[in-house]
């Protein structure tokens, strides 16, 4: 009798952890960009957000497995992974509340269900996209949960006393993980924290922009030799000198030991006989003394991306890849202002540099043009042949090809469309 009673508070536990779940599920996968406070807003067409639409099944696993290819295969896995992960509960807690009564086939029906209905509301109230692909994977992550629940019983010998135990157990370590994971990683997207900021030391440097901003070749007591852009091939060189009065900094980014959410702008002090260790490719920002004979200030900072990305870009002295935002159009060629792109070192992503530098590239009549529509912020992209005409003013360009004298002949072109 006692053991009856001690499985129907628990199973009355088990409706409320669901219950609780599900309120959970909402903000993250249907409300995870949108603040409850504006959601009114929304239901009403008052306020628009991002929205897009794919029907294609594995058009995401294919736009994932490019992304991975080009060095973001931890970033593409724990997209793909959090999309089934999220509803394991839900096929597992279904499993566990319906016993032998509940039909999987039921349970996975009603994930489904569940998650067309995130899928349709995301597109028909502007709060997301709306991806079959997500659909996919969202009634895996049921089946898997259901799975984990076989496997359970199996082993709890199908003692509904051992099983609700062992499950709270399971679930208690789950929910600890996942609420650490959730804090430190996605708090600030969530709303639960915000991140802070604060600089140390660089109290000389001045508050104006920087007279000069480049990149650092090599370096001495008497001279910082730098370059305008990361590849030397299009950059300007100059030489900036140093005296005894110029103050050198090094600017890092530093997480703060006291907390998980505040990154510090630190700035160290250097000595000029340490110019010559300095890594090349590394930022440089100088202010001029009033005479403009010599730097007053000079800050360092890591360069961007690894020293591989760097090789590479300068190893390519026949083919070289080449990014860009079109700024004008001429009868056969075309000017673009460059952008750097390379890897983060923390999270491996692409990051992209916006550049002063003006390229003119030629190009042949039987120039191979691709376009790539891009959807959902670039996750999420479709590629089709194009043609020199979709060459216009504002868009992002890939280019293929070989460059003489700074002018930059395409052998191919990939035009980036951003779609809202």
């Amino acid at each position: 009798m006692k053991k009856e009673n001690s499985n129907k508070y628990f199973k009355r536990f088990f409706w409320a952890v669901f219950i609780f779940y599900l309120l959970i599920l909402i903000k993250i996968v249907l409300l995870k960009d949108t603040e409850l406070s504006s959601l009114p807003m929304f239901l009403t067409g008052e306020k628009k957000g991002f929205r897009s639409l794919n029907l294609i099944p594995f058009q995401t696993f294919v736009s994932f497995s490019r992304i991975a290819g080009q060095g973001n295969f931890l970033w593409s896995l724990s997209n793909l992974l959090g999309n089934s992960l999220v509803f394991l509960p839900f096929g597992y807690l279904l499993a566990l509340l319906r016993g032998s009564k509940g039909s999987k086939l039921k349970i996975i029906l009603l994930s489904a269900l569940l998650s067309l209905f995130f899928e349709t509301s995301q597109y028909v109230f502007y709060l997301g996209s709306a991806d079959i692909d997500d659909l996919i994977l969202n009634v895996l992550g049921a089946c898997t949960g259901i799975l984990c629940f076989k496997l359970l019983t199996a082993l709890c010998r199908k003692d509904q006393r051992r099983i609700y135990v062992t499950s709270l157990i399971l679930g208690c370590i789950s929910f600890a993980a996942a609420s650490s994971i959730a804090y430190i990683e996605f708090g600030n997207r969530l709303g639960l924290v915000h991140y802070k900021s604060e600089t140390i030391g660089g109290e000389d440097i001045p508050k104006r922009n920087p007279d000069y901003n480049g990149y650092f070749v090599s370096g001495s007591a008497e001279a910082i030799h730098c370059t305008s852009d990361i590849d030397e091939t299009y950059g300007d060189p100059s030489s900036i000198s140093v005296t005894s009065d110029t103050k050198v900094f090094f600017l890092s980014y530093e997480n703060d030991k006291a907390s998980l959410h505040q990154i510090n702008t630190v700035y160290k002090r250097c000595s000029l006989s340490q110019l010559k260790s300095v890594k090349k490719n590394s930022k440089v920002s100088v202010w001029f003394s009033k005479k403009k004979n010599h730097a007053d200030i000079v800050v360092l900072s890591d360069p961007p991306g690894n020293d591989e990305d760097i090789m590479t870009s300068e190893s390519s002295a026949k083919k070289k890849k080449l990014n860009g935002t079109v700024v004008d159009i001429q009868s056969g060629s075309f000017t673009i202002t460059k952008i750097n792109t390379y890897k983060d070192k923390k999270t491996g992503g692409d990051i992209s540099e916006s550049t002063d530098i003006h390229i003119t590239v030629k190009y042949r009549k039987d120039l191979k043009v691709t376009v790539c529509d891009a959807y959902d912020m670039g996750t999420k992209t479709k590629y089709r042949k194009g043609s020199i005409h979709d060459v216009k003013k504002g868009r992002t360009i890939e280019l293929k090809g070989m460059i003489k004298n700074k002018v930059f002949y395409a052998e191919s072109a990939t035009i980036y469309i951003f779609h809202k």
